[in-house]
């Protein structure tokens, strides 16, 4: 690509950065989907499956909603969580089995997914994500005093 194709150096930089290792809590974060997910597929697949025994035609759009639908089903996993582990999962089949899901397909997952936990906050009153609460002035005077 020319620096026409892709609008300047800054770009390059971008996808530079995007291509870096993982870090460290990206590596955390791994884990734990990994964790969930051959946990999924201990109880819902074969059991003793893990994700590294995982073959390429294993993977298949069926399995990934079912995935989907069990992080759903968790009340340990919040909506965020949720999204982060299929991202997180995703990446890791790619690099474990070849497999590469039609991106459109997987979009249209993580929406659908979405819009689920959002029915859900709506119908129970529960927030999608928590918030810390908002700074008192007294809470100001003392970040000021440190």
């Amino acid at each position: 690509m020319d620096e026409k194709e892709t609008g300047g150096g800054d770009v390059d930089a971008l996808v530079d950065l995007m291509e870096s290792e993982l870090g460290t809590s990206s590596q955390k974060q791994d884990v734990s989907a990994r964790s969930k997910f051959n946990a999924f597929l201990d109880r819902h697949v074969s059991v003793g499956m893990t994700l590294m025994k995982l073959k390429a035609v294993d993977v298949t759009k069926v399995m990934f909603g079912q995935l989907l639908s069990f992080l759903l089903l968790d009340p340990d996993v919040a909506w965020q969580t949720s999204m982060n582990y299929a991202s997180s999962i995703k990446r890791q089949l790619e690099v474990a089995t070849g497999t590469k899901p039609e991106l459109e397909w997987y979009k249209r997952c993580r929406r659908h997914l979405s819009k689920r936990y959002l029915q859900e906050a709506i119908s129970t009153g529960k927030k999608l994500k928590e918030q810390a609460p908002a700074m008192t002035l007294d809470d100001l005077r003392v970040i000021s005093k440190i």
